[in-house]
C-alpha cells in the first residue's frame, strides 16, 4: 500500500480521476480509504480480494469518499457480477454502475471501447 501511495505521488495523479481493474482497483480502493484526497473519482473494473479472501477492505470501504464506478463484465466468472453487488452497497458514493454484455473479468480487454467510453462520461460528469 505504501508503494502505491509513494507511486501516485510521484507522478502527480494524487487528486485525480483514475481507473483501474482487478487487482489494481482493489489496491485503488485501499489507497483511498486511507487517503481520501488520494483520486478525485474511481472508475473500477471488477475489483478482487473482498470479499474473497478477506484481508479487513469490508472494515475500511466506507473511508472511501470519492465518486466510484464500478464496470463489471457480464460474463465474469472470476469475480461474478452479484459482487457488483456487494460493492455497491458498501461503498458511500457510488456514481454509477455499468455492466458490459459478454465481457468477463478483463471488460477492458473485451470491449475497450465501452470500458473508455465509460470512464470518459464518469470523469466529465464529476467534472473531475
Amino acid at each position: 500500500m505504501v508503494a502505491t501511495s509513494e507511486l501516485i505521488d510521484l507522478t502527480g495523479l494524487t487528486g485525480r480521476p483514475v481507473v483501474a481493474s482487478s487487482v489494481g482497483a482493489m489496491l485503488a480502493l485501499e489507497l483511498a480509504a486511507v487517503r481520501p484526497e488520494a483520486f478525485s473519482l474511481l472508475v473500477l473494473v471488477a475489483p478482487l480480494v473482498w470479499p474473497i479472501p478477506d484481508h479487513g477492505l469490508d472494515t475500511r470501504i466506507h473511508r472511501v469518499t470519492c465518486p466510484v464506478h464500478l464496470v463489471w463484465g457480464e460474463a465474469d466468472r472470476l469475480a461474478p457480477p452479484p459482487y457488483l453487488d456487494f460493492f455497491a452497497a458498501s461503498l458511500p458514493n457510488v456514481s454509477g454502475t455499468s455492466v458490459i454484455a459478454g465481457a468477463g473479468h478483463m471488460a477492458e480487454w473485451d470491449r475497450p471501447d465501452e470500458v473508455a467510453a465509460i470512464a470518459t462520461r464518469s470523469i466529465e460528469q464529476t467534472g473531475s
